[in-house]
């Protein structure tokens, strides 16, 4: 019965535990990389609102509606395209 106890143990330590502990470090990285990416995603999510809470006070303030296309801002960014808001009444 000894025996048997002590080949298990022997197996456990020598084939789970290195496994175990290599799976250990593959989670601790997984969950660093989510975390990050949740950090990400709350500091876009708040340019996202003050972006949009900039977007209504300039319109409340201006009477004028900004008017901003997912077209005119790829166009800014390559250069070709210098004004993005069009003013409409």
């Amino acid at each position: 019965m000894a025996y048997l106890i002590y080949y298990v143990w022997k197996w456990v330590v020598s084939e789970i535990k290195p496994v175990l502990g290599e799976a250990m470090g593959t989670l601790i990285g997984l969950i660093d990389r989510v975390r990050m990416l949740d950090n990400d995603m709350i500091r876009l999510h708040q340019k996202l609102n003050m972006v949009l809470e900039f977007k209504e006070e300039y319109e409340k303030l201006t009477g004028n509606k900004l008017d901003i296309d997912i077209d005119d801002i790829e166009r800014a960014k390559k250069g070709k395209h210098s004004g993005l808001a069009r003013k409409t009444k």
